[in-house]
């Protein structure tokens, strides 16, 4: 088995750093778009993998210092400003849509069996 030397950890790293540029670069090109529907998916399957990332800190340590936080926060108080009753969401409960055939989200999908 090969040994992994400096040079390898110097090179993954810098392939690292430039998908992370390319990601958070869209992340802020996306989060701009505020009161734009079409966006809210993208924001979503973002939020989970940050939500994953966070359960392991080493992780966390690579990604949060370029992850593009005020934009988020920005745009995600503008849609909580949108929404009307709060008590919905403030609840301790999962807020389920009142529809008795209900159907998964087109990006529940291609989320489906993510780890």
């Amino acid at each position: 088995m090969k040994e992994t030397t400096s040079n390898d950890i110097s090179f993954s790293m810098t392939i690292f750093k430039n998908a992370c540029f390319i990601t958070n670069g869209t992340l802020e090109i996306v989060l701009q778009r505020i009161g734009n529907p079409n966006v809210l998916p993208f924001i979503h399957v973002t939020l989970v993998f940050m939500f994953r990332i966070f359960q392991h800190p080493g992780a966390m340590s690579l990604l949060e210092a370029d992850f593009p936080w005020k934009l988020l926060f920005i745009m995600l108080n503008t849609l909580l400003a949108i929404y009307e009753k709060s008590s919905r969401i403030e609840n301790d409960s999962f807020p389920l849509l009142k529809k008795e055939n209900v159907r998964p989200f087109p990006k529940d999908f291609a989320m489906q069996g993510l780890l």
